[in-house]
């Protein structure tokens, strides 16, 4: 049996470690926050249950029935997000690109010079190969030299248009997001605000929801291109049942007396 549930919007969510982790080169401990997210746009709770009957007796009918709460499923959409949130939503491992350079393929549309010489705007990668094609023709330039770190001799001549590919070396800090190694193998809390309006007297409360064992599922996918839509941050989740047998729960929600973001 499944119920399903929506909030209009969270606000003020937030996801802590159940345990040391590692993320983006940082190291958290246990019960530290990996990421907020300001405004969740769309949210559903979808609670699957899981009936067990012990049957017997005349046309061998149910005589008992146990309720237990199985799972709940959680969907979170953010129409922006950052890199970290970005690898919660694909439970992809994030990490600093360390001992490594990152070769970046470059297109470039130059003009010779009065020298025949090209200048590129960045240093081509030592040992990667150099591809020059004339504009008018596209004829393949095979007679070329290194002049300088980013300048290339040609035997063209003077101001002759060209199209050069290469690849150049970007040495600063970079990120790294693998697919196919999970981010988090473990378990997540989950921490998130809403405001419920009162039908009898209309004020506004904060409701307060907590999940205290959550498990990503996140699948990856991107849709790219000008006719593309645009990107929205899915957040996939499930909560996993905690408590000895007839005290489990899957999630808390809090109503508060009065909206304690009033005036934020």
């Amino acid at each position: 049996m499944e119920q399903q549930f929506g909030m209009k919007e969270l606000y003020f969510a937030q996801l802590k470690t159940t345990s040391n982790i590692e993320i983006d080169g940082n190291y958290l401990a246990p019960g530290e926050t990996i990421a907020t997210f300001d405004r969740i746009q769309i949210s559903q709770f979808k609670e699957i249950e899981q009936y067990i009957a012990a049957v017997g007796g005349y046309e061998n009918r149910e005589r008992v029935i146990w309720r237990r709460p199985k799972e709940l499923d959680l969907i979170f959409t953010q129409g922006i997000f950052n890199k970290a949130q970005f690898a919660l939503m694909t439970n992809a491992r994030l990490g600093k690109l360390t001992n490594e350079v990152l070769g970046i393929s470059q297109r470039e549309f130059l003009e010779t010079d009065e020298n025949g010489i090209l200048t590129l705007s960045h240093i081509p990668y030592r040992g990667r190969p150099i591809f020059i094609y004339k504009v008018e023709d596209g004829t393949k330039v095979l007679d070329c030299t290194m002049h300088s770190e980013n300048q290339i001799q040609t035997s063209l001549g003077a101001y002759i248009n060209v199209i050069i590919d290469y690849t150049y070396i970007y040495d600063a800090n970079i990120s790294e997001l693998t697919i196919g190694q999970e981010m988090i193998d473990g378990f997540l809390t989950f921490e998130g605000r809403t405001r419920v309006k009162d039908d009898v007297t209309g004020n506004t409360k904060t409701g307060i929801i907590k999940i205290p064992k959550l498990k990503l599922t996140s699948d990856l996918s991107i849709s790219l291109g000008t006719d593309a839509n645009p990107q929205v941050g899915r957040f996939d989740a499930k909560a996993m049942p905690i408590g000895e047998r007839g005290q489990t729960r899957l999630m808390e929600f809090y109503f508060l007396s009065n909206d304690i973001d009033s005036d934020f």
